[in-house]
């Protein structure tokens, strides 16, 4: 046995002795009974076994002739591995964060980096490969290269081969059945535990939930080539019209006069894509300034989205949307209360023939907001099972409709000189919010609404974002 076969020997038995390989019934993160378990997390408690561990790996990197700028481990476990590799042996290390700060700079990468910098991904434990996929997301919509990825063990379920299709290397240092075979010949398992090992491994192989239709497929991906994968009319008339008019401008009105509100249509319509109203705001509002709103819409080329973020059951949701369907093209809904709210606004629209969509809300942009990343992915499920009138999600961050080409996102808070106001709301550039965090669509109101010249500020964002947007394509 060589010195490094001999080294990932004892290495096994030394994580067994810890008890990070755990044999029972569990299930793991991507929902799959397993009689194994690896846990790793605790492998912080032990630091002379995280030396061992950080050794080993390195010299995996000399051995296999892997190189890179940097390293960056998945979080959260594979972080403290990275960091102890980092450390002992000066290699620059990167963390992806998994939620966009909203607060100092903003930044999804930490770390310093340059453009075409590569990247060796660190990970603890690989089973479909999720995790990792949206890591190298991530690191890659900041222009950072990724070709290998190294796991501590691979348990063999379809996470190389997922890997391997998108043309990634995974490189592991165990794979479930060294794991077992090491673990035999040492006495600490019997020979059923290892058959049985072996059955499950057969029976059990899955997919990675990022498929071939990656993060940066879509960013990079041009919106007319994403036509086909829109599932709800009123998507492609929005792609039509940003693509017509060359604007991915989205105004956000909100004022409290109808008088204003109409004046500032006129201005600035033949120059955005959307029109965001808040016409509960509006003291004035009546059935004419509606009426008003959808000629304008027509001779403009826009289209209008009530962002009235409806929240209820779906029988009064059903009463609220009314009051605005009939010159509201797209309405803001939660997704706090499921299903009935859609399925509501569906049934409305199919009875009266109107053409119309929802935009979910999956994060928000306003400092301390209460929704988490279980709450993102429940609502981008929500918005797949109703498709047919989901137009798109409103979020930050670029990985949310990594699977979702067919829809759009649409991202508030740009303002070109991106600070803050004192009511929670978080500002960021235009480069910011098309470029790095994937918006199709961005949402101005201030930086255009009280600009000296709403018009001329109008037409700077437009050309700005739209730059922006080509930019993201390259």
């Amino acid at each position: 046995m060589s010195p490094s076969q001999e080294n990932l020997k004892q290495l096994c038995l030394e994580l067994f002795e810890i008890d990070a390989l755990k044999f029972g019934d569990f299930v793991t993160k991507v929902g799959i009974k397993t009689p194994v378990y690896m846990d790793l997390r605790g492998i912080i408690s032990y630091p002379k076994l995280m030396d061992v561990l950080s050794t080993v790996i390195n010299n995996y990197f000399t051995e296999n002739k892997i190189s890179g700028q940097s390293i960056c481990g998945v979080p959260y476990t594979a972080l403290p591995i990275a960091t102890a590799v980092s450390v002992k042996y000066n290699i620059p290390m990167l963390i992806r964060r998994k939620d966009v700060k909203t607060y100092g700079t903003k930044k999804l990468i930490e770390g310093v980096y340059q453009k075409g910098d590569k990247c060796i991904i660190v990970e603890d434990v690989v089973t479909s490969g999720s995790s990792i996929l949206e890591t190298i997301n991530d690191l890659k919509s900041v222009g950072i290269v990724i070709t290998d990825v190294l796991t501590v063990v691979d348990r063999e379920q379809g996470g190389r081969q997922t890997l391997k299709d998108l043309g990634y290397t995974l490189h592991s240092l165990f794979t479930l059945s060294s794991i077992m075979t090491i673990l035999y010949e040492a006495n600490k398992v019997k020979q059923d535990v290892v058959e049985s090992v072996k059955n499950y491994l057969s029976e059990n192989q899955v997919q990675a939930k990022c498929n071939n239709e990656l993060q940066d497929t879509r960013l990079s991906t041009p919106l007319e080539s994403r036509l086909s994968a829109a599932k709800c009319p009123l998507t492609t008339d929005l792609i039509n019209i940003i693509l017509k008019k060359k604007s991915n401008v989205c105004v956000a009105l909100d004022v409290t006069s109808s008088k204003e509100l109409l004046s500032l249509t006129k201005q600035l319509g033949p120059h955005i894509a959307l029109l965001k109203t808040h016409s509960d705001a509006v003291t004035d509002w009546n059935e004419a300034v509606g009426n008003e709103l959808v000629e304008l819409s027509k001779e403009m080329e826009f289209l209008i989205l009530e962002d009235r973020k409806l929240a209820d059951i779906g029988a009064t949701v059903g009463h609220q949307f009314s009051l605005i369907s009939s010159w509201a093209h797209l309405v803001t809904v939660h997704s706090i209360a499921g299903p009935g709210p859609l399925q509501e606004i569906a049934r409305i629209a199919d009875e009266r023939g109107e053409k119309r969509g929802v935009f979910l809300i999956g994060e928000l942009s306003c400092a301390g907001n209460l929704i988490d990343e279980k709450y993102t992915q429940a609502t981008l499920n929500l918005a797949q099972s109703f498709s047919s009138i989901t137009v798109g999600l409103v979020c930050q961050s670029p990985s949310v409709l990594a699977s979702s080409p067919g829809l759009l996102q649409l991202t508030p808070g740009i303002h070109l000189s991106q600070a803050g106001d004192n009511k929670g709301q978080q500002y960021n550039s235009p480069n910011e919010v098309i470029t790095l965090r994937g918006a199709d669509i961005g949402v101005i109101g201030r930086g255009v609404t009280q600009a000296p010249d709403p018009l001329a500020a109008v037409k700077e964002y437009k050309r700005v974002m739209w730059e922006a947007y080509e930019q993201r394509l390259k």
